[in-house]
């Protein structure tokens, strides 16, 4: 090859690379006018999606509210019942218990009325012990100075 050749060879590259690059910055503005138009389009809308999101989240949250305080009402409600069915058990409690001491000191007294029941009759029984060993022991004196009579006149006596 030739340098004239080389010359028109590099004539023609240049041309063509110059042709590329005249499209290319053509193309590269209208690109960039698209994509900016783009971008503006895509922050419009999340501009928009954004405030709907952040109503649906205030709705959200409101209706969220309500139903905690709904929840908190039923609640608060059913600890009120709550604390009067304990109330009516403690009551209830409170009477079986009465009861049972009633019965504790029923129970208490009647025993102290058997233990003084049983006493008296002991000292009942002791006392007609006593007076029987008495009788007895007068008898067996009795029969103790006959025997010695009868031995005496009988001769027996030692």
């Amino acid at each position: 090859m030739d340098a004239e050749s080389l010359s028109q060879i590099e004539r023609i590259v240049t041309a063509a690379t110059d042709g590329l690059r005249l499209e290319m910055a053509k193309n590269t503005g209208g690109l960039r006018l698209e994509m900016a138009g783009i971008a503006d389009g895509l922050r419009q809308e999340m501009a928009e999606n954004t405030d709907g999101l952040r109503q649906e989240m205030i709705g959200i949250a409101g209706g969220l509210r309500l139903e905690m305080g709904q929840i908190e009402f039923r609640l608060g409600d059913r600890l009120e019942e709550t604390k009067r069915h304990m109330g009516v058990l403690a009551e209830g409690l409170r009477h079986d218990v009465q009861l049972v001491a009633e019965a504790g000191q029923l129970h208490s007294e009647r025993l102290a009325d058997i233990r003084r029941e049983v006493e008296m009759q002991a000292r009942e029984t002791r006392a007609l012990l006593q007076l029987s060993y008495e009788q007895i022991q007068q008898r067996v004196e009795i029969l103790e100075r006959r025997v010695q009579l009868i031995e005496q006149r009988l001769g027996l006596s030692v």
